[in-house]
């Protein structure tokens, strides 16, 4: 009899956790939509990528051919995904693991560069809904060529 009372009461906790959760997320924000800005690492070697905000220093170490989740938010409809970004971000940077500049992005100076990090165009964009939630879920993500820090690749001389 004890255990069942107890189960009962372990049960009831769950759900009710995942109710409020559920509940909570939706009073945080009437718009359901998530969104991720994802950086895979296509350069020739492991780097130090730093993402400069105002109010925070991001810093992730990605090995070649590796992803990182370099940002995850909820943004309220009304307000362009991608401009986001470049309204939240002031600059991000590519370093060596031994300290050396590799390439820095401005979001100021957006279309100065052949492949600039703040232009849509160079994002592949992925979108799709929870299925029985209606939350909606964008995935940005850029992939770091060999180029875009100035290295050659191998077949380049």
């Amino acid at each position: 009899m004890v255990f069942k009372v107890i189960y009962s009461f372990i049960l009831l906790g769950i759900l009710l956790s995942i109710e409020s959760c559920y509940f909570f997320r939706r009073s945080l924000n009437d718009t359901d939509v998530e969104h991720s800005w994802l950086i895979v690492n296509r350069s020739e070697q492991d780097i130090i990528f730093k993402v400069y905000a105002p109010s925070y220093l991001n810093v992730g170490d990605i090995k070649r051919d590796s992803i990182w989740l370099m940002k995850n938010t909820i943004i309220a409809m009304g307000v362009e995904p991608f401009e986001y970004l470049t309204a939240c971000i002031d600059s991000v940077g590519v370093y060596a693991l031994d300290g050396k500049t590799l390439k820095v992005w401005h979001a100021s100076e957006q279309n100065e560069d052949k492949r600039p990090f703040f232009y849509e165009p160079f994002w592949q964009k992925r979108e799709w809904e929870e299925k029985g939630c209606g939350f909606i879920n964008y995935e940005w993500t850029f992939e770091l060529l060999p180029e875009d820090i100035g290295i050659k690749g191998q077949d380049e001389p």
